[in-house]
């Protein structure tokens, strides 16, 4: 096991946002049942390691997409089925909670009606993206949509512009670079909506390092992904082997939990911690992205929908760990020559916790130190 250390960071860690366009009350709002070919993105990319995470859920968890079905739906997120059951047709199973759709509209997928009275969806591209591809649904598949508003009175470019204003639409390629609506998809799935390797890093990450912002902030994990994508130390790897691919979401935790807590990363200059970021005592260890309790964690699903083996039996071949210093005690130490010589001996102190902390069965070799821009 290799151990490396990031350590000259010395780091402090009701109402709707300005421009938020107010949503319909769920419970009053407009529910409509179309096929997924009839929804618009509004949007150009998506996480193609979240969707192939869901997909590899299925394949081995096929109440999983009998309950998702439901939650769609409105009717709760527990299913009952049988092995006659079929995914498309409703009437083959049935919804714990209730066989009425719209039940619970605040769980349900939003959507606008648009000019020509077209639907254009502002919630669930991840989702429609993993209906349309899993092979028991695709984009014929029914699904039901919370309409929030209806600006069908609108010509296309002020449509647009309304969407942008109301903070509805992500104008952005998978690169980060600005788009219009003409280069957005027309359909979901990961065939035509872009892979965003860095939005897929949030995702992973996400309930781990930060959560979701209170109040709920639009496309939050879209502007952490922008972000992260800015720092050069942080630049995507070939995502091919577990190993380098939970390097990369160890080195991108560190950085997330560094950040002072001016930095801005929201669109009106929020901070880390306004957006999210979990305080230290409770940012959970991402090992279990690959092995949790026991069992395959999300990151090791999502490879196995790409065919590379990933699991427990990956864990213990490298780890990263930032040693990260946000009491005044450390408000003049930059580098590890400032730790050493503020403070004798302390790396050896560290060094010395971590070879001994799993035990002597542990097997911890190959510490090292390095410092973190």
């Amino acid at each position: 096991m290799v151990k490396r250390f990031f350590c000259p960071l010395v780091l402090a860690l009701g109402f709707l946002p300005p421009g938020v366009a107010q949503q319909a009350d769920p419970q009053q709002a407009d529910i409509v049942r179309v096929p997924i070919s009839a929804l618009h993105p509004t949007q150009a990319f998506i996480a193609h390691d979240q969707v192939n995470y869901t997909l590899q859920r299925y394949r081995i968890d096929q109440q999983k997409l009998f309950d998702d079905l439901c939650e769609n739906r409105g009717q709760g997120d527990d299913a009952i089925f049988t092995a006659q059951s079929n995914p498309k047709d409703a009437n083959s199973y049935r919804c714990r909670a209730s066989d009425r759709i719209g039940t619970r509209p605040q769980e349900m997928k939003t959507a606008v009606r648009g000019p020509g009275n077209q639907l254009y969806l502002t919630d669930g591209h991840h989702t429609f993206s993993i209906f349309q591809d899993v092979d028991a649904l695709g984009p014929d598949t029914e699904v039901a949509v919370v309409v929030t508003h209806d600006r069908s009175d609108l010509t296309e470019a002020a449509f647009w512009q309304w969407l942008q204003d109301s903070n509805l639409t992500w104008l952005y390629d998978a690169n980060g670079q600005p788009i219009d609506q003409t280069q957005i998809p027309a359909d979901f799935g990961r065939g035509t909506l872009a892979d965003d390797p860095y939005r897929t890093a949030i995702y992973f990450l996400r309930d781990l390092v930060w959560e979701r912002p209170q109040p709920a902030l639009p496309f939050a994990e879209f502007y952490w992904a922008q972000h992260i994508r800015s720092q050069p130390h942080l630049q995507v790897p070939a995502l091919n082997s577990s190993v380098t691919y939970l390097r990369w979401l160890e080195r991108i935790s560190g950085h997330m939990l560094a950040l002072p807590a001016d930095t801005a990363i929201g669109p009106d200059g929020q901070g880390p911690d306004a957006m999210g970021r979990m305080a230290l005592t409770e940012v959970k260890d991402i090992v279990e992205l690959l092995c949790d309790d026991g069992e395959p964690g999300r990151l090791a699903l999502a490879l196995a929908a790409r065919g590379i083996a990933a699991g427990c039996a990956d864990l213990g071949h490298h780890s990263e760990q930032a040693v990260l210093m946000d009491d005044p005690l450390y408000a003049d130490t930059h580098t590890l020559a400032d730790l050493n010589q503020q403070f004798p001996g302390i790396t050896s102190i560290i060094e010395t916790w971590f070879r001994n902390y799993k035990g002597a069965s542990g097997n911890v070799t190959g510490l090292q130190w390095q410092e973190w821009p």
